[in-house]
């Protein structure tokens, strides 16, 4: 597979795949990036019998691989601006230049895993992106990268808000019996640069997360 790459993996495989599922996807929000890492996902030149084999954006590539849908020239504006909340929001420190190394795999130029919250983001992200690409196929719509980015950006902070409200459960269940404890700091610290959350579970969506879907929906 590193050949379609054009050069060997830096990362290791145990940790990609020790990487599946985070705090802020379940397994129906990352279905659609665990089906492009396994190398499953619904490209046209999977169908060689269909005589169209056309990038559904129609970017001029008469081969639709896996590949070449996420490194589609229409994709990559949506890339960018996934990459740019990473770096801005999320705080991710790591060499993100490769978009299909970020995107299919979760690691960075280093071969290195990125942190948590930018995996989980990729993920919500890969789901959309498949989504409208879907729509694009299935139902000729228009694929308009700026609606799918907010359209991730909102399913994100749905996926932030169930975690504060687990946070927040916790506090609750536990408050008024001899089991004391809560979730500690070093749990609620994970999520600092996406939402501000009290020790009784109330949060504060940060305000860098709040300003980039305001400007994704404007």
């Amino acid at each position: 597979m590193s050949l379609r790459f054009g050069r060997p993996f830096r990362f290791k495989w145990s940790d990609v795949w020790g990487s599946l599922g985070t705090p802020l996807s379940d397994p129906t929000e990352e279905k659609s990036w665990r089906r492009l890492l396994h190398r499953a996902t619904d490209a046209k030149n999977r169908h060689p019998r269909d005589p169209d084999q056309a990038c559904r954006l129609r970017c001029g590539c008469n081969d639709e691989s896996m590949d070449h849908m996420v490194r589609c020239m229409y994709s990559k504006p949506f890339w960018r601006a996934c990459i740019a909340f990473c770096q801005t929001v999320l705080g991710e420190t790591a060499d993100m230049r490769d978009i299909p190394m970020v995107v299919i795999f979760g690691v960075g130029h280093d071969g290195k895993l990125l942190g948590m919250p930018t995996r989980a983001f990729l993920r919500h992200a890969v789901r959309w992106w498949y989504d409208s690409m879907c729509s694009v196929y299935k139902e000729k719509t228009v694929f308009v990268w700026k609606s799918c980015l907010h359209m991730t950006l909102l399913k994100f902070r749905e996926a932030v808000v169930r975690k504060c409200a687990s946070i927040r459960r916790h506090y609750i269940h536990r408050v008024y019996t001899p089991l004391t404890e809560v979730v500690p700091e070093e749990e609620r610290a994970r999520y600092a640069t996406l939402a501000k959350i009290q020790l009784d579970g109330s949060y504060t969506l940060t305000a860098a997360f709040r300003l980039a879907i305001t400007r994704a929906e404007t």
